[in-house]
């Protein structure tokens, strides 16, 4: 569960150290997984599109979507935070739609 009243207070730290690792990787593949996150509010879609602008933006390959078959949010959501109408983030991009264990 991602419920977080000020995320830049608590995650700027974190994203500054993303900013400065991930190109220093030699990452040919990502995936995010968002199978365990069952709830986000507003301010956690805020911190999901930060983290995931940085991926796309750092790291030049393919990037493999995890998430919940059968949630709503997931399925309706996770588009949209990751931008998928700008088309070279949609080329690079694929869904695993996983179902609940």
């Amino acid at each position: 569960m991602v419920r977080i009243d000020n995320p830049y207070r608590y995650l700027s730290a974190l994203l500054q150290d993303l900013r400065e690792i991930l190109p220093k990787r030699e990452i040919q593949r990502s995936v995010l997984d968002f199978t365990e996150l069952e709830f986000c509010n507003s301010n956690g879609f805020y911190v999901i599109m930060d983290i995931v602008e940085l991926v796309y933006l750092l790291l030049p390959g393919p990037v493999l979507v995890r998430r919940l078959q059968e949630d709503d949010w997931q399925q309706e959501t996770l588009p949209i935070l990751l931008n998928l109408d700008e088309e070279t983030i949609a080329a690079r991009t694929t869904f695993e739609d996983v179902r609940e264990f």
